[in-house]
């Protein structure tokens, strides 16, 4: 066996690099998915609003602010950032100086990985450039809403997206220099096997999942040990050639696997599956940032509803509500806000929100729409929040049917979206109902049974419920307090199933269902009741 190794050049602003980036854009150039992302997506095509002239020459030092609609036809294509913004001030796009941008304002004012934009887009010899922090009015709040609903074109119909991967604010920019001496590349020859001849071994760096990734069908990484690349057919590295396949998390193959199921005619269940996985995770890494205007959050996704809307061959006119979606209405309830050190950065939004939706709250959500049989069923929904009615509002009721009992379950645990409350085995004293949500459970189980006869068994939690509170002076109506866990499952101290512990699986069962199957609630707290189903509204 026999290894050479090779060095890259001594920073990510060389020249050797920006050939690499063209090399790339030729090959991507020739990608069918790639050149039509966005009509794949169903979005429509056009230039953003506003953008920044920044010039094709290198030794500019100034950019201007243009209207897309002011450019003729054949100007069309531009490139975007995605960026941490950071909590340092930088120069931003406001009332007061938007005349100033439009007639030309020195680059030298910027942060500087805006400035590091601007030398990449005039290197790639593309003239404009479209960067959220100078495109919108940030002292706007109906200018952010009018542009927060094109988001979705805007990166999908990008020719590139340049990533500050590795900067954690504006001021951190996009080029660095690097110890050029270090190898990254290792060709690795095999003697010992007439079929194996090398063996390319690299170094990757993790990428966050985000919505500009997902959306724009090329992006470059800007990270301190090297460049990488990254379109909907293929991804590379400075130290890997695009032919070899290597893996960036899930966004390509998401990309790849839709970009496939748009040519399709029937949609699998296990692709509904993984198209309905995209959503959770983008809702995730969605809410984990700070936006300009939080209360307005509904608006801002609405683009990649849309584009998971087309995905799932859903009615664009009803299958959205409120940041959930009808057909998966109760998986869609089961969010959790994520725990903070930070009680400022939960809590609700908007008093005039419903309480089901994760858009009422402020932090970072957990959403998943796998590993349960749904036990409540959906009787109606009534929300202002669809993608045919764009609003920042998210009011709205459910009208629900299913098992509810008292929390007083011992072995309940329970993730309240109010920061001041705490997660806990006991919680009569907050006055919390249980909705039984959805689970996975043997053929003993009593509750809910005509829907869930001859379920599974399921290696883990079997009970998932939507912690409620009743709303005062509003008989049957509930509001949304968090969701809850019923750990049923007793293993051994090695994590196995033994016969004492599958013994009291059947004990603790059999009090569960006693729960739900006690008419101990107040008549004036629900609708109607039946068969131990109770129908409420949540609000």
């Amino acid at each position: 066996m026999t290894t050479s190794g090779s060095a890259l050049s001594g920073s990510t602003s060389s020249p050797e690099t920006f050939a690499q980036i063209r090399a790339w854009l030729r090959i991507c150039e020739q990608h069918d998915t790639c050149n039509c992302w966005a009509q794949i997506n169903g979005l429509d095509i056009g230039l953003p609003l506003r953008l920044l002239d920044v010039g094709q020459r290198s030794g500019r030092t100034d950019f201007r602010l243009v209207y897309g609609e002011m450019l003729p036809p054949q100007e069309s294509r531009y490139m975007t950032l995605s960026h941490c913004w950071g909590v340092e001030p930088i120069l931003k796009l406001t009332s007061a100086n938007l005349d100033a941008f439009c007639n030309g304002m020195s680059e030298t004012q910027l942060p500087k990985s805006f400035q590091d934009a601007i030398s990449i887009a005039r290197y790639l010899d593309i003239r404009y450039l479209w960067i959220d922090a100078l495109c919108i009015l940030q002292d706007s709040s109906l200018d952010w809403k009018i542009q927060a609903q094109t988001m979705a074109q805007v990166y999908s119909g990008s020719y590139l997206n340049i990533a500050a991967s590795d900067s954690s604010n504006s001021s951190g920019g996009l080029f660095s220099e690097r110890d050029k001496t270090l190898p990254v590349r290792f060709t690795v020859s095999l003697k010992c096997t007439p079929q194996a001849d090398r063996i390319l071994l690299c170094h990757f760096d993790a990428f966050e999942d985000d919505m500009e990734r997902y959306l724009a069908p090329r992006v470059v990484h800007y990270t301190r040990r090297m460049v990488y690349w990254e379109c909907t057919a293929t991804t590379a590295s400075e130290a890997v050639h695009p032919a070899l396949e290597s893996g960036f998390g899930d966004i390509r193959q998401l990309k790849k696997f839709n970009a496939r199921v748009l040519q399709t005619h029937n949609l699998s269940s296990e692709a509904t599956q993984v198209i309905y996985a995209l959503w959770d995770n983008l809702i995730t890494v969605y809410t984990r940032g700070n936006l300009t205007y939080g209360s307005d959050k509904a608006i801002a996704i609405q683009g990649v509803a849309k584009v998971i809307c087309r995905y799932l061959r859903l009615d664009e006119r009803s299958a959205y509500v409120n940041g959930l979606w009808r057909p998966k209405f109760v998986d869609g309830l089961m969010w959790i806000c994520e725990r903070s050190q930070d009680s400022e950065s939960r809590g609700p939004l908007d008093s005039g929100a419903c309480s089901w939706s994760w858009l009422s709250r402020r932090g970072s959500i957990w959403s998943s729409h796998g590993g349960g049989i749904p036990v409540s069923q959906v009787l109606e929904i009534q929300a202002d929040c669809t993608l045919n009615t764009p609003t920042a509002a998210a009011g709205g009721f459910a009208r629900l049917r299913g098992p509810m009992c008292r929390a007083v379950v011992s072995f309940a645990i329970l993730y309240f979206d109010d920061p001041e409350q705490y997660i806990t085995t006991e919680a009569s004293e907050h006055e919390i109902y249980l909705l039984l949500g959805r689970a996975m459970i043997d053929s003993e189980c009593t509750a809910g049974k005509d829907i869930l006869e001859n379920a599974p068994s399921w290696s883990g939690y079997d009970y998932e419920c939507l912690a409620v509170e009743p709303v005062e002076r509003r008989p049957g109506h509930f509001r949304r307090a968090g969701t809850a866990v019923l750990a049923i499952l007793e293993k051994d101290d090695e994590g196995r199933r033994t016969i004492a512990t599958m013994e009291e699986d059947k004990r603790l069962r059999k009090v569960v269902d006693t729960q739900f199957q006690t008419n101990d609630i107040s008549e004036d707290l629900y609708k109607s009741f039946d068969d131990f189903m109770y129908t409420i509204t949540l609000v």
